[in-house]
């Protein structure tokens, strides 16, 4: 008759095994996997005026806006220092505020790793705040500075003392447009597309100007980059 002793510490993944004094039967342990925590994220889009169909998950141009929007809280923590800890943003809902505003709630994912310590609400505020220039800007979205919440976490931006305003006009650097012209094959085009005053035209506009500032946007040029806009389809 032979005994052994067999002990285990396991704590957020780490593991170590005591030395089997004796030799005895194989005894497997698999490492718990990261833990996955959502943090509620809710802000103020200004500059998207807001429509029922916007309301409506089921709808064409909810869909649209949702996509982009998601794609810019992604680039923004996929490009932060908590980007290893980072697994996904998504819309889960638009709604009215402030007459015609556009308020977000979305939910962003991290895992907390051991490479970086906890991702908690404090951390997720302040590198949505930093990214966004001090919350004004998402993109092409501007912002309401004070809307931004984090599992209900809100910074109050400070008042500033207003002191005598001094005016300096420098000079503004010159611009220049390009002409880019370029056929999409999975697009299939409807009348509805070349009337720039449709709802069609428009979200399919905006996804397209978004998906060509991207591109200049994180490119060797973009210091020099302004901005793309649709000019018909």
């Amino acid at each position: 008759f032979q005994s052994f002793s067999v002990h285990f510490l396991v704590s957020s993944g780490y593991h170590e095994t005591t030395p089997l004094t004796t030799q005895g039967p194989t005894v497997e342990v698999t490492s718990n996997p990261p833990l996955e925590e959502a943090f509620n994220v809710t802000f103020i889009i200004t500059n998207l005026p807001f429509t029922p169909e916007l309301e409506n998950s089921g709808s064409q141009l909810y869909n649209s806006a949702a996509n982009v929007i998601a794609d810019r809280l992604d680039n923004i923590f996929n490009n932060s220092n908590i980007s290893p800890a980072f697994s996904h943003c998504k819309v889960e809902s638009l709604s009215r505020v402030n007459d015609d505003q556009t308020s977000v709630y979305a939910l962003c994912t991290f895992k907390n790793t051991t490479g970086i310590g906890n991702v908690d609400k404090v951390t997720v505020y302040k590198t949505f705040s930093e990214k966004t220039n001090q919350i004004s800007l998402l993109g092409t979205y501007t912002l309401d500075t004070n809307s931004l919440y984090v599992n209900g976490y809100h910074e109050t931006t400070p008042l500033t003392t207003q002191g005598p305003t001094v005016e300096v006009t420098p000079n503004p650097p010159l611009e220049e447009a390009f002409n880019v012209t370029f056929i999409i094959t999975n697009l299939p085009f409807t009348p509805e597309l070349e009337n720039s005053g449709s709802q069609l035209h428009n979200s399919a506009a905006k996804v397209i100007a978004n998906r060509l500032d991207n591109i200049f946007n994180n490119s060797n040029i973009s210091p020099a980059f302004s901005h793309c806009k649709v000019e018909s389809l």
